[in-house]
C-alpha cells in the first residue's frame, strides 16, 4: 500500500538511535516517564515543542515512526518502549527557522503529522 511505500522511501538512519534506550539520554528519560505514568499509556497525544530544532524534530520523529523503527531494528530487551503521538505542534523563533524545521519534517515523513510556527515561547 501507499503508506508502506512511503516508509520503504525514507531515510531513518537520522532518528535510529532513538529507537536503543541509550540512544539518547535526556529524550530516553522522557520516555520512561510518559510510559510509567498511568494517565498517559505511552501516548504523547498532541505534542507541544517551543524551540524546536532538528534534534527534537529527529525525536519526534522516531515517535511517529516508533513501531516501524522496533520492527526493523534488532536492540531486543535494549529497544526504547513502543509510545505514540498523534500529532505536534513545533514552534520555533523565526521563518528561516522555520523553514529549516518544516523542511526537514518533510524529509522525516512527519510534516502531515503536524504544524510548524513562529512564536515567542
Amino acid at each position: 500500500d501507499a503508506a508502506t511505500q512511503k516508509m520503504a522511501q525514507l531515510d531513518l538512519s537520522l532518528i535510529k538511535k532513538f529507537a536503543h534506550k541509550n540512544g539518547d539520554a535526556l529524550f530516553g528519560y522522557i520516555e520512561e516517564c510518559q510510559v510509567d505514568d498511568p494517565n498517559n499509556k505511552g501516548s504523547f497525544g498532541r505534542f507541544l515543542d517551543a524551540g524546536t530544532g532538528s534534534h527534537s524534530l529527529r525525536w519526534m520523529a522516531s515517535i511517529l515512526h516508533r513501531e516501524h523503527l522496533l520492527a526493523n531494528t534488532s536492540n531486543g530487551a535494549l529497544s526504547s518502549p513502543n509510545i505514540s503521538m498523534d500529532s505536534f505542534t513545533a514552534i520555533t523563533a523565526d521563518e528561516n527557522m522555520r523553514r529549516r524545521v518544516f523542511n526537514e519534517a518533510k524529509e522525516l515523513g512527519i510534516a502531515d503529522k503536524g504544524d510548524v510556527i513562529i512564536g515567542n515561547w
